[in-house]
């Protein structure tokens, strides 16, 4: 509506962004041009679900079609739980319908370009926690991220990801006539040393952001990046200039009580002040409140996004976790492998 008007939008139109709303869409999309992505089936009803799942065998992925908060994504490894997450799921209304496919087993990794549609600028590759601990099966929408080191995403690996997936989907939008423009985030699983389609994300992810935003070089604006989305110039900011110092990031979440079922609201924040103050981290509030007297409540399941950076992976985690150590709200909880 407001491009019609003449304003200028950062963000792909609403055509572009189905790759986002619709897991469906996404899937056949990735079959139509080739783009690698763990097989499927699509099911329009719970009871063709549970068929195709028989048919399949577990361990399988069962997705909600919609939006879901980055909680409508089950791994189940026994029977029992593909039902029951195709049953939850089909109660929300993003669950209309139903994605059923097959387990890759891999290592996660989340690469966010900047496009005008044909030109990009990618953002540090990151990995993404979904889960609530190390080898559960409980999926979030982030328990923490952090930066990849260089032995796991090399250049081989990018250039990979570029040339079977990010370039074809964006000449894909293009001929379809929906040329897509913004961030593009590509959640990807290596299998054998292979990127795989796991999700899109037509905007920046969290806690992506929160943890690569921090590295931008001293004297760098965003801005100008975001313009050129617009107006088909990303050409002129390509590499070899990055906006980007060669640091790392880890960003650990703060989590409430209760989290991610039903999580516990009110809860006084204490030690804020302190943490904000330590160099090389930054801490963004995501689920807070402030009282008329100034003091910070808990409201929401993710309360705090608490990133330390640094010069290798393992000074920024430090960096991290001082600062998570000196906060604390009653229940409050983390995981401690952020970037292990």
């Amino acid at each position: 509506m407001y491009r019609r008007f003449g304003k200028v939008v950062f963000g792909p139109s609403k055509r572009a962004a189905e790759l986002e709303g619709s897991k469906v869409a996404a899937k056949l999309f990735c079959r139509a041009y080739d783009i690698p992505t763990a097989d499927f089936d699509s099911a329009e009803t719970p009871e063709q679900a549970k068929a195709y799942i028989r048919k399949r065998d577990v361990p399988v992925v069962v997705k909600a079609d919609g939006l879901a908060g980055g909680k409508g994504v089950q791994v189940a490894k026994m029977l029992e739980e593909a039902y029951t997450a195709i049953d939850t799921f089909s109660k929300l209304p993003a669950g209309r319908r139903l994605v059923i496919e097959e387990r890759l087993i891999g290592w996660e990794c989340s690469y966010i370009v900047l496009t005008d549609g044909v030109n990009f600028v990618p953002l540090p590759a990151v990995r993404d926690y979904k889960t609530t601990y190390a080898g559960s099966m409980v999926n979030t929408g982030g328990m923490g991220c952090a930066t990849l080191p260089s032995h796991l995403f090399t250049p081989a690996l990018e250039q990979q990801i570029q040339k079977t997936i990010l370039v074809p989907t964006l000449t894909a939008l293009r001929n379809e006539g929906r040329p897509f423009t913004g961030a593009l985030y590509l959640g990807l699983m290596i299998e054998g040393g292979r990127p795989y389609v796991l999700e899109f994300n037509c905007r920046f992810g969290d806690p992506e952001t929160q943890t690569v935003l921090p590295l931008l070089g001293e004297g760098h604006d965003l801005f100008p990046f975001l313009y050129a989305t617009t107006n088909g110039t990303m050409s002129y900011r390509l590499s070899p200039f990055t906006p980007y110092n060669p640091r790392h990031s880890v960003c650990v979440v703060l989590a409430a009580a209760g989290y991610p079922q039903q999580p516990r609201s009110g809860d006084v924040i204490i030690g804020l002040e302190e943490a904000r103050h330590m160099e090389n981290v930054y801490i963004f509030d995501a689920g807070t409140s402030r009282t008329p007297d100034g003091i910070t409540l808990t409201k929401g399941g993710r309360v705090l996004n608490v990133v330390g950076t640094g010069k290798t992976l393992e000074s920024a985690r430090q960096n991290a976790y001082k600062a998570a150590h000196k906060i604390h709200f009653d229940g409050m909880w983390y995981r401690e492998d952020i970037g292990l």
